[in-house]
């Protein structure tokens, strides 16, 4: 559990004290640095909401994380900076879906001159904190807005090409142990967007690059291209180039799986029709 390490593994050489600059700068490197992914799920594995754990996952291993990894780990490492950081919920798609995007995203608040969002659980979200009043902004051509809503509710909207076009969240302060109704749902419930799509995004930019079972998506300047990937090559390849390193014999099982995954849903659109 060493913050030194978590440092070397984001490539961050800047200043440590507890400022505004500090944290744009270890943000903005996280998000440089680390993919968001969920491959455990599709490999037999578990994500837990352990401080230990999302160390040894993103730090030792050097591999991504989902939203309670990313930020949990994030969060972990500010407050051992001493920054006042505060968790709360969220809700990825709460516009489109309603409660029932309730927990399903981890969120945090600095406490400095003002109060800033700390989010680096995104995947395709803002490389940079922001700060929590309403407002638009933009990270060269992504334009993005904060909102308040009727009552204790905040609604961040994402560039126009993300994948999580919304997330809604609240003040409230809340710990890792209160997600973990939700952390096991994601990972265990057939209909959970985490159980049928192997995913892994990397932030760019100009935008993002990611997989999406068997599908290559790449967002640049506001404009999104997808191809579906038709070789075990490519599919290692473009896997290689996310992570940044290879993942081996697990390449393969993820390959063969999202394979199957797709060709059974490309069966079930045929027969619809």
């Amino acid at each position: 559990m060493s913050v030194d390490a978590y440092l070397e593994r984001i490539a961050y050489t800047g200043p440590t004290s507890p400022t505004l600059e500090t944290l744009i700068g270890v943000h903005r490197a996280h998000m440089d640095a680390v993919p968001y992914e969920n491959l455990a799920i599709h490999l037999g594995g578990e994500n837990t909401l352990v401080e230990a754990d999302f160390v040894q996952k993103i730090v030792t291993r050097r591999r991504g994380g989902w939203c309670y990894e990313m930020n949990g780990l994030l969060t972990w490492a500010l407050r051992e900076m001493g920054f006042d950081i505060t968790r709360a919920s969220a809700a990825a798609g709460r516009a489109l879906i309603g409660d029932d995007a309730d927990d399903n995203h981890l969120i945090a608040f600095a406490d400095l001159d003002r109060r800033w969002v700390v989010d680096v659980g995104l995947g395709d979200g803002p490389s940079e904190p922001f700060p929590l009043e309403e407002r638009s902004w933009s990270e060269g051509p992504l334009e993005f807005r904060l909102e308040r809503l009727d009552g204790p509710w905040w609604r961040f909207h994402n560039h126009q090409t993300g994948l999580a076009l919304s997330c809604d969240f609240t003040e409230e302060p809340r710990e890792l142990p209160s997600f973990q109704k939700v952390c096991t749902m994601l990972q265990t419930e057939d209909d959970s967007i985490f159980r049928i799509f192997a995913l892994v995004i990397r932030r760019t930019p100009g935008g993002f690059r990611a997989l999406r079972d068997i599908t290559w998506i790449e967002a640049v300047d506001n404009e999104k291209q997808e191809h579906e990937i038709t070789s075990v090559e490519e599919y290692r390849e473009r896997l290689t180039g996310l992570i940044g390193h290879s993942l081996g014999a697990d390449a393969d099982t993820l390959w063969r799986d999202a394979s199957a995954r797709a060709k059974k849903r490309a069966d079930d659109t045929a027969k619809t029709k």
